[in-house]
């Protein structure tokens, strides 16, 4: 066994004994925070919000309130997609990446009916490239990843279409609508405008369009979300600043003893989990992360939570879905009863993953697949002496 146990059993029991005094601390900063938001001056502090200057990202009220979810409708479709890939092998002669995506369309009420699939798609190296402004960018890594998400999304858009229009539809996607790679790896804008105008914003403009003719919601779920947007508008309710900036204010005073520290670290879910009741949501909040509001336009994220028995779940949505009263309650009472088919997460969801998924035994059927199909054409595979060396241990 290559993992010392006692070794890591003597961190463990020093780590856990750590947890005692962060819980006392983690139980203030709860109480405070549930204070504040109960007794926020939310058109005071909307305003407040526009102003502000901070280094941490802050959403926007959208809605004042506590939401008691409606019935889901008797008769409704909800869509699913999700996605697994292969990345390239660097260590194999032929170099081929596959992008595998679940679909799911499971429709309720008098007419019932379940279509689940996979599709795979193989690209090669020259189809993983993107070009512009005199260079070249390598679909690797993080925009693989974003690509396959475009996939997604595209797959859901053609399920969309297809769909019967005598009832509404929900259309789901996993994780979040906000493409945060494309920012924080810092790509060059002619990736950015690739991935996002001429892939997933494009996606998002045909199911609006889908929606014009079908009582279509799109929307994003977010299991156990670590998000901050929300408990940082209560950072911003304890600036003592009329207009909060915390490089001009606060930037030498040390991490601990800002006003605003009161609440720092604290999580969504953690706030909502002590403000609403199962069955209820919260307010919809407004994204004001910088690629939203420099790229999406329309499709503005918008975002609310949503309680289930044992845990806070983080809705996103576009904004021509969050702004449709019709479509709001559509996705805020059809994905509620999703979770509760799934025990706690959207059954058509959870079906695309294990029609998306690519475990280790894929992967090496993948990997025989090809070499069979090129080994026909007598095409040779070259593997490098590293991948060898860990196909057949010596030791």
């Amino acid at each position: 066994m290559s993992l010392d146990i006692e070794k890591l059993y003597q961190q463990v029991s020093h780590f856990a004994s750590t947890l005692k005094g962060e819980a006392q601390d983690y139980q203030q900063k709860l109480s405070q925070a549930l204070k504040l938001y109960n007794q926020a001056n939310w058109p005071a502090l909307r305003h407040k919000i526009e102003n502000a200057k901070t280094s941490w990202l802050i959403a926007r009220p959208v809605e004042d309130g506590i939401f008691t979810l409606p019935p889901a409708p008797k008769d409704y479709t909800v869509l699913a997609t999700d996605g697994s890939h292969i990345e390239t092998d660097r260590h194999q002669s032929i170099s081929l990446a596959l992008i595998n995506i679940g679909r799911v369309l499971i429709s309720y009420g008098q007419k019932p009916g379940a279509t689940l699939e996979s599709v795979p798609e193989l690209f090669k190296k020259d189809q993983l490239i993107i070009h512009g402004e005199g260079q070249e960018q390598i679909i690797e890594g993080t925009l693989l990843g974003i690509k396959r998400t475009i996939a997604e999304c595209s797959h859901l858009a053609d399920m969309a279409q297809n769909a019967p229009d005598d009832r509404p539809i929900l259309a789901l996607l996993d994780g979040s609508l906000i493409l945060w790679g494309l920012v924080s790896m810092g790509y060059p804008d002619f990736v950015i405008r690739e991935m996002l105008d001429n892939g997933f914003l494009r996606q998002l403009d045909s199911l609006e369009e889908i929606s014009r003719a079908k009582r279509l919601a799109l929307a994003s779920y977010i299991s156990m979300p670590g998000s901050t947007e929300v408990t940082n508008i209560l950072r911003v309710a304890l600036c003592p600043y009329d207009i909060p900036d915390c490089d001009q204010h606060c930037s030498r005073i040390p991490s601990g003893q800002k006003p605003c520290d009161e609440v720092n670290g604290l999580l969504d879910r953690q706030l909502f989990l002590g403000l609403l009741a199962p069955g209820q949501r919260s307010p919809v909040f407004q994204s004001n992360s910088s690629i939203v509001k420099k790229y999406y336009g329309h499709h503005r994220v918008n975002f609310f939570y949503l309680r289930l028995e044992d845990e806070i779940g983080r809705v996103e949505m576009p904004e021509w879905t969050a702004v449709n009263s019709n479509l709001l309650e559509l996705t805020s009472s059809a994905l509620y009863d999703q979770c509760l088919r799934g025990m706690g997460y959207p059954v058509a969801l959870s079906e695309a993953h294990e029609k998306a998924v690519l475990g280790a035994e894929e992967r090496r059927e993948f990997e025989s697949v090809l070499e069979y199909a090129l080994e026909e054409e007598g095409i040779p595979i070259l593997i490098s002496a590293k991948k060898k060396s860990k196909i057949r241990r010596w030791i």
